[in-house]
């Protein structure tokens, strides 16, 4: 009988841990402000080599941590543009480089008066408005394949 109840007792405490584990919120692991100033060092280390890519989960994790520092929002921004030219899809990197502008948005919001927040916001703007140029960027849109855009920049001219 001692057995069942042991078993029985196992069952309800993994019950409870279970839905004590289900209402914590992400189980997310808190940095100290020591961690997070040895994270900034890092980070801004990288960023100074031009490694911008490599910084994007560290400015993530700074940026959720500390968001109304602009000099943090403007950072990721750079490394969701690099992140964007990483990308293999130009839908992916239309996506990217929109969050990446979002991003300088909030960081001028936030303060920052930089003149890279300023031309990158111009230039992710007029990118994000752009169309095609030249005779490919007459036909349609859907035109994959060579022969259909044989015929496209054949007719365009």
């Amino acid at each position: 009988m001692s057995l069942r109840r042991g078993v029985v007792c196992l069952g309800v405490g993994l019950l409870f841990a279970g839905l004590a584990a289900a209402q914590m919120p992400d189980n997310k692991v808190v940095k100290t402000e020591a961690q997070l100033d040895a994270e900034a060092t890092q980070a801004d280390a990288l960023y100074k080599q031009a490694q911008s890519l490599a910084t994007l989960p560290m400015y993530e994790e700074l940026h959720a941590a500390r968001p109304k520092n602009p000099v943090y929002v403007e950072r990721l921004a750079m490394a969701w543009v690099a992140k964007a030219g990483a990308e293999a899809s130009p839908e992916q990197t239309a996506a990217d480089n929109k969050h990446a502008l979002e991003l300088f948005k909030e960081a001028v919001t936030l303060g920052d008066r930089s003149d890279l927040s300023q031309v990158m916001i111009e230039k992710l703007t007029a990118a994000a408005t752009s169309r095609p140029r030249g005779r490919v960027g007459r036909c349609r849109r859907g035109a994959r394949t060579s022969i259909r855009l044989r015929f496209c920049s054949a007719k365009a001219t």
